[in-house]
């Protein structure tokens, strides 16, 4: 064990503990960590000026529509 300093944090707050960080957390002698459950979301997006790409037929937008292009955004940023 001269791979982790005495005192060093291994796991930062906010880490997701997948197997590698659970490892690491059973060979410094850790039988617990503290942890807080993954949030859940829920999101939606309403508006009749709303259009999914892909979706405007003939790849027209209708007049006053506008892609819906916040969602990809902000369920890229939740997940």
């Amino acid at each position: 064990g001269e791979d982790i300093r005495a005192g060093a944090t291994i796991l930062a707050a906010g880490t997701r503990l997948r197997s590698q960080e659970l490892g690491l957390a059973a060979s410094v002698g850790l039988a617990s960590l503290p942890v807080r459950r993954r949030l859940r979301v829920a999101v939606f997006f309403t508006g009749d000026e709303l259009t999914r790409p892909g979706e405007a037929p003939g790849g027209v937008l209708a007049p006053g529509a506008i892609y819906n292009s916040n969602r990809f955004t902000l369920r890229t940023l939740l997940e």
